[in-house]
């Protein structure tokens, strides 16, 4: 069992797997916004995680860029040489 939090509003769900987790954790949300407006509390509807939890969530994608960052790094190194480098013209806006 997964379970997926919405760290903007109040509103959790949960799934077999991260893929049924965030699905249902999307109708939860089509949910809570929808009675919001019916009930004219969209004044209320905001309602953020802790900021622990806040934390973690950009903890995660931190480490998920370093890692997009680093696997596009080394795709680049292995087509470009030290002459291809050297011969780059850097780009200067001097105003």
């Amino acid at each position: 069992m997964v379970v997926a939090r919405c760290l903007d509003f109040t509103v959790s769900s949960h799934g077999e797997n991260e893929k049924e987790a965030i699905q249902s954790l999307g109708e939860a949300i089509k949910e809570y916004l929808l009675t919001a407006i019916e009930e004219n509390a969209m004044d209320v509807v905001y309602d953020p995680a802790q900021n622990k939890y806040w934390r973690m969530f950009n903890e995660i994608e931190a480490k998920s860029a370093l890692g997009s960052l680093k696997r596009s790094i080394n795709k680049s190194l292995k087509v470009l040489t030290f002459n291809s480098i050297k011969e780059v013209k850097p780009l200067v806006n001097m105003c």
